[in-house]
């Protein structure tokens, strides 16, 4: 038979609230790439109030989340089945709990699959941006080397999408602008 949970924290388990919608959809509307120190310091400031609004409305439980917690959670509910091995697919942030679980309670692995696994031992300071970079000029020089029409050259492809991408961003700029100028409703 096959079991799933959420962790503490998120979907039906008791999840932590932070924003009310208004101040979601902003927070979430946030420019993700800053280009000047206005915008980075308007990225720090919403991210602290992002943290402060949690703190705010999930209070005490805010002291009971953390990775090694859903780890020992994970361990319990394979106690509670009476099952001596837990079997686990993770994806995302269930691979970081499910290489943690390996890492605390090794005797209780059965089988485990970890799709898109995150080394927990690590010292790198690579992150998902770098990864997304990584990809993205593995992209370039693979689109280089094939009939595409992006461009003949890995830096064309890259100008290419850079162009894109900056069109995408001065749109939500302007969008931004007019609704930050139009909206009447604030949220808590």
């Amino acid at each position: 038979d096959n079991l799933g949970c959420d962790p503490r924290w998120v979907g039906r388990s008791t999840p932590v609230t932070c924003f009310g919608t208004a101040d979601l959809d902003r927070y979430l509307s946030m420019d993700s790439s800053p280009d000047d120190p206005a915008e980075w310091q308007a990225r720090i400031d919403g991210q602290i109030e992002f943290g402060q609004s949690c703190l705010r409305r999930s209070g005490a439980l805010l002291k009971h989340i953390s990775t090694t917690e859903t780890v020992r959670d994970l361990d319990l509910l394979r106690g509670l089945v009476g099952d001596s091995k837990i079997n686990y697919l993770g994806s995302s942030y269930g691979t970081r709990i499910g290489a943690l679980y390996a890492e605390v309670f090794p005797q209780r692995v059965g089988r485990m699959v970890l799709d898109g696994a995150v080394d927990i031992n690590s010292k790198s300071k690579i992150d998902q941006v770098d990864g997304f970079e990584r990809a993205l000029h593995h992209f370039a020089a693979w689109c280089a080397d094939s009939p595409c029409k992006l461009g003949a050259q890995r830096e064309d492809v890259l100008s290419k999408i850079k162009e894109f991408l900056d069109r995408l961003d001065q749109q939500r700029r302007r969008r931004a602008g007019w609704l930050a100028s139009n909206s009447t409703v604030s949220g808590t």
